[in-house]
């Protein structure tokens, strides 16, 4: 008895395209999920906010000089629009089909993260700067500076 080999049939052009763009739609998802993972803000919760004016030259102001938080929503930020950009950007050029909707829909979540991350750090940036400029008016008060002593003790702008 002869044995009979059955071959499949090759794949062919639009199978292997299907299968590239679910696999790149998968990693560039994926890959958006993981940026966008940590971008919560951190500058919103790891900053300690600058006090209200007026305040006294003493005690020293407890709040957050460093920009670290900040740096970090901005890298975070714009790696995830980067990454939302480039999924829709890849979904919109393969044409209009239910794969290329959820990845669209995907991306445009990774854009709205990353701008939740990049709003997160224009304040963090503007709160640090503003402890950094109050810790300087404290000390310029309390070497008898009396300019700075009135900036401490007038009223916010705005």
């Amino acid at each position: 008895m002869k044995r009979q080999i059955r071959l499949e049939p090759s794949p062919t052009k639009e199978s292997r395209k299907a299968l590239l763009f679910r696999l790149q739609r998968g990693v560039a998802v994926s890959l958006a999920m993981l940026l966008a993972i940590p971008s919560g803000g951190c500058s919103w919760i790891g900053i300690t906010k600058p006090p209200s004016r007026p305040i006294d030259a003493t005690p020293p102001v407890q709040c957050t000089t460093g920009v670290a938080a900040p740096v970090g929503d901005t890298i975070i930020g714009v790696l995830t629009v980067a990454t939302g950009v480039a999924v829709v950007a890849f979904a919109a050029s393969m044409g209009s089909n239910k794969d290329s909707a959820g990845a669209i829909v995907a991306g445009v979540g990774g854009i709205a993260l990353g701008a939740t991350a990049l709003a997160s750090s224009i304040y963090g940036y503007n709160w640090t700067a503003e402890c950094r400029e109050l810790e300087e008016l404290q000390k310029k008060c309390i070497a008898g500076v009396e300019a700075s002593c009135a900036a401490l003790r007038a009223e916010p702008d705005g």
